[in-house]
């Protein structure tokens, strides 16, 4: 019975240094996945809020034909298992087409539909 209780020390004695290697490598990939999941995040929000800047700009025009163009940049530093600056320029371009003002127009616009 003694011989079983020293394999077992021994076995958590190499379990303990097992896990003091791994864990902290798993703690730094978890904490990196979270940062990129915030950084896609940050992302999508301003890809949104530009999304909803340019509609709200068409809507305002009264010229005929208009493109609207907006950009941004969102940029995240990422630290854990790596120290990566990541950066994305977002550009958005809205084409706006004033129906009304076409028909108001009348025969002056040649239109081939």
């Amino acid at each position: 019975m003694e011989w079983i209780r020293r394999i077992l020390r021994r076995r958590q004695g190499e379990e303990f240094a097992e896990a003091a290697l791994v864990l902290p490598i798993l703690i730094l990939t978890i904490l990196s996945m979270i940062l990129l999941i915030l950084y896609f995040y940050s992302c999508l929000n301003t890809q949104t809020a530009l999304h909803n800047n340019l509609m709200r700009e068409t809507a305002e025009s009264s010229a005929i034909f208009h493109i609207c163009t907006e950009s941004d940049s969102v940029s995240s530093q990422m630290e854990g298992i790596t120290d990566i600056l990541m950066e994305k320029r977002i550009t958005g371009r809205m084409y706006a087409l004033n129906f009304a003002e076409i028909v108001r127009a009348g025969e002056l616009i040649e239109v081939d539909w």
